[in-house]
């Protein structure tokens, strides 16, 4: 039960910060572009998201999309080589 309890303290956590910092109406099914190291990538939140508890999950999971560097098209700029 006290785990029960502590799960949904931390699902409404993730929920305020997600209100404040992201997307909360972020999908899997969202198109997105993001410019990697000056190569221009589109994909969809549901390929960048499918493996659970890495970073480009938790980057494009839609919970920090407020945060994250935007270029003036308003893609993520991922400041990596491609």
């Amino acid at each position: 039960e006290k785990l029960d309890q502590s799960f949904k303290d931390l699902k409404k956590q993730q929920d305020v910060l997600t209100h404040k910092y992201g997307d909360p109406d972020a999908s899997d099914t969202d198109y997105i572009e993001i410019n990697v190291g000056g190569k221009i990538i589109s994909t969809t939140r549901g390929t960048l998201t499918q493996q659970k508890g890495t970073m480009l999950e938790v980057l494009f999971s839609g919970r920090w999309e407020n945060e994250l560097q935007h270029d003036d098209a308003g893609r993520i700029i991922l400041d990596i080589n491609p």
